[in-house]
């Protein structure tokens, strides 16, 4: 479903085979497939840009890096954290889905009341990615400030999944 781009990048993340990179089996080495995956999605979109957690100094490693997809207008719409890998299992497990739940949530529910406040935005979509696998999210913030967020699927499923795919480009039809 994915470009060849796309699946090489996220093959060689998923292997640790960036050359000269130090942070193998780390978020990092997921970026440029994230970021190649979500250019793809939003490509037909016009006036948007992706921009990667500000603040990181070269070799300095943060177990959550983040992502925002934003319209030039509109403000964030969608927020893709990308979470520490080190563990390589097959999928993640419950004490790393459930850290990487509570981060995307923090972190949407702080964008969204931010957002919200300067600029109108009440919906924000998000996608929780530990290596390969992710999970998304929904965001509504009530013009009384209060803010729900709710999981749109049950479980991490692999983004090069029949499953991935459909809710990758789920959020990115929502979206446009």
């Amino acid at each position: 479903p994915w470009s060849p781009l796309v699946n090489t990048l996220m093959q060689r993340a998923e292997l640790g085979h960036f050359p000269g990179n130090p942070f193998v089996y780390s978020e990092i080495g997921y970026f440029a497939a994230y970021n190649t995956l979500l250019t793809e999605l939003f490509a037909e979109a016009g006036s948007y840009y992706v921009i990667p957690q500000a603040g990181l100094r070269q070799r300095q490693f943060a177990p959550f890096g983040a992502m925002l997809v934003c319209y030039l207008k509109a403000g964030p719409l969608l927020c893709l954290e990308l979470s520490d890998t080190s563990s390589q299992r097959a999928t993640p497990s419950p004490a790393e889905q459930a850290e990487a739940d509570a981060q995307v949530r923090q972190r949407m529910q702080s964008i969204s009341l931010s957002e919200q406040a300067s600029c109108g935005v009440r919906r924000l979509y998000g996608v929780s990615a530990i290596g390969p696998y992710i999970r998304s999210y929904c965001s509504l913030t009530e013009p009384d400030g209060a803010n729900f967020i709710a999981t749109r699927q049950d479980s991490y499923v692999h983004v090069s999944s029949d499953e991935g795919y459909r809710a990758m480009r789920e959020i990115a039809l929502l979206i446009r």
